[in-house]
């Protein structure tokens, strides 16, 4: 991997949004010098992982380490339109950050579908475009976040709370409002 003295560095982020079917093939053997992490809005790609080929639809995130093989495509048989986003990251904090708030995840994850998260990659690429002052620092911050959120729908999918969240969550905010 890359070595930097920053605990958390965005090297880029992005989407696309593929309304009709055109080749489309990531092939990098090697991988890259840092993390991945993708996430699928709406529609379906499809994923190489060693010898099997496995879809993956909207609502999932697939992880990459540095230096692991990626390939992904789309196939012109069975597509379907799709959106998804995707940010390369590195730091010598990312393994520790993803240990904690993404524990014991394989490298493809449900996270259903959810617009917080795609704002979030948004702003980021918008971040990275843009470069006004403090840029570095707010893309830190709304990767933190994206991550946050990430792992409080990984941690409600597991317990079954997200109902029981939801109802506390309104309850406390109206106190908060109201009191």
């Amino acid at each position: 991997p890359v070595q930097t003295e920053e605990e958390l560095l965005i090297a880029s982020c992005g989407y696309y949004k593929f309304t009709e079917y055109s080749p489309f093939i990531t092939n990098r053997p090697h991988g890259r010098d840092d993390f991945q992490l993708i996430y699928i809005h709406s529609g379906r790609m499809f994923f190489r992982f060693g010898d099997r080929t496995t879809a993956v639809g909207a609502g999932n995130c697939v992880l990459f380490h540095p230096n692991e093989t990626q390939y992904y495509f789309f196939r012109s048989e069975d597509f379907v339109p799709t959106e998804y986003y995707w940010v390369h990251f590195l730091g010598w904090g990312c393994e520790e950050l993803l240990k904690r708030d993404l524990a014991a995840q394989t490298q493809i994850f449900t996270v259903g579908v959810c617009d917080e998260l795609t704002g979030l990659f948004v702003k980021i690429a918008m971040e990275l475009q843009i470069k006004d002052p403090g840029f570095c620092t707010l893309n830190r911050a709304y990767f933190l976040q994206l991550i946050g959120l990430i792992s409080r729908r990984l941690s409600g999918k597991k317990a079954g709370l997200s109902s029981i969240n939801s109802e506390l969550r309104e309850a406390v905010i109206y106190m908060n409002t109201n009191y």
